[in-house]
Parts: C-alpha cells; sequence; structure tokens
C-alpha cells in the first residue's frame, strides 16, 4: 500500500480528500488537472471529479459513524454496508453528474460484495471489510475483484421502495451536507 492511507488512487490524482471542508472545496472547486473523469454538476459551473466524491463519501460516512447518527442497519460500517453505500454514491454520481454508473454484486465462497463501476473503473468505499484491502479502492479490477464471480450488474440506483429507504437519504443528505456537496430532490 504505496499510496497515502492505504487508498488505491487512478494514476495521475492527487492526495485523498483531508477531513477539512477547506481544502475539499479547493481540490472539488479548481479546475481539476488529473488523468480522471472532471465533471460539471447539472445547473452548476463548478467542477466536480468521482474520485473526490468517493473520498468525500467515505469520509463522512466515517464522521456519522463516529457521531452515532447511522441507522441501526449501517453501524457497522464499512462491514456489511457494501450494497447501500454503493447504491448511494452510485445514484448521486448517476443522477447530479450525470455519469453512467453500474452497481455490481460478486459472489464468492458463499458470501458477497457491492460495488460501483463508471467506465471500467472500480469504485469502492467499502473494501476494507475485507482484509489487506484499503478503505477507498477507484482504479481498474485487479486480481481481487476478478475472483468475485458476477452475480447481477444494473445501473446504479437507490430504489424508493426499499423498506430502508427514508432512513438512508437521511445519511445521504447528511453526508451531502458534511462533504459540502449540493442537494437537489432529496
Amino acid at each position: 500500500m504505496g499510496t497515502p492511507y492505504g487508498l488505491a488512487l487512478i494514476a495521475g490524482t492527487s492526495p485523498p480528500i483531508r477531513k477539512t471542508s477547506s481544502y475539499l472545496e479547493a481540490r472539488l472547486y479548481a479546475g481539476l488537472a488529473s488523468t480522471n473523469k472532471a465533471l460539471s454538476a447539472p445547473g452548476s459551473k463548478k467542477i466536480m471529479d468521482y474520485t473526490c466524491v468517493a473520498h468525500a463519501f467515505r469520509t463522512e460516512l466515517e464522521n456519522q459513524k463516529d457521531l452515532d447518527q447511522l441507522p441501526s442497519h449501517l453501524k457497522s460500517f464499512p462491514r456489511g454496508c457494501c450494497g447501500v453505500v454503493s447504491e448511494l454514491l452510485g445514484d448521486y454520481l448517476s443522477s447530479q453528474l450525470g455519469l453512467q454508473v453500474d452497481y455490481v454484486c460478486g459472489e464468492k465462497d458463499g458470501g458477497s460484495h457491492a460495488w460501483i463501476e463508471c467506465d471500467g473503473v472500480i469504485i469502492d468505499i467499502t473494501s476494507d471489510q475485507f482484509e489487506g484491502r484499503p478503505p477507498v479502492y477507484i482504479a481498474a479490477g485487479d486480481s481481487w475483484y476478478s475472483s468475485w464471480e458476477e452475480a447481477s450488474r444494473h445501473p446504479a440506483v437507490h430504489h424508493p421502495g426499499a423498506w430502508t429507504y427514508r432512513e438512508e437519504r437521511a445519511v445521504l443528505r447528511a453526508v451531502l451536507i458534511g462533504a459540502g456537496f449540493p442537494i437537489s430532490d432529496l
């Protein structure tokens, strides 16, 4: 794990987000010059990049956990939370940033794991629930991801019919507010 904080990053990206909004704001809105995809939020001239969004989601989910603000089914974050967290992050990237994001669920040895993919890049903000994996993985798939048998793949959407939808939308709102991201239609 040669990158700071044990994070896997796409070549050419800058260091992961720290827990200060000034760094986050500077990184998100400063006209990103990196090799990963820079995005314009709908209705905004501000620039965002999915690496920053993923790291900010992870940071703010950790903050919510530390404050004991997560609903009961997410209290063990990142353990056992990959599906919900991937849906929330993928839905945000799709709906707010206009990306085509897939939710992927893999199975191996009787267990499952979920992550999202965008343009062939895996974005996984719960990979550290598995020993030896970084907290945030953003890169092309490695042999670890290849070892999972793909059980399902579909557009990343947080389904309103889920029985925990309202609680999860409240978590999403708290994450977005904490990260300083725009909130619309939540």
